[in-house]
């Protein structure tokens, strides 16, 4: 597979190696939709390095950390 290759992944075991792949075909029925001719989107898709995380890993990656020790209590209005 050709995005193993191009994003150097690996896989600990052949169950992982499959849960990984359903996860990057799932992403890519969606690429397939959001680029369809006539779609309703108005962004183009692509697959990135991040095709075989899950919603939950790449919001969890996507999120910032510890935010509420670094937000003030009251903010201040300008």
């Amino acid at each position: 597979m050709r995005f193993i290759a191009k994003w150097n992944k690996s896989y600990a075991t052949v169950e992982e190696y499959n849960h990984r792949l359903q996860q990057y075909l799932r992403l890519d029925a969606y690429i397939k939709e959001v680029n369809a001719p006539g779609s309703e989107h108005t962004h183009t898709a692509a697959h990135n390095k991040f095709s075989d995380y899950t919603e939950e890993e790449f919001n969890k990656l996507m999120t910032l950390k510890n935010m509420d020790d670094k937000m003030p209590e009251a903010a201040e209005t300008f």
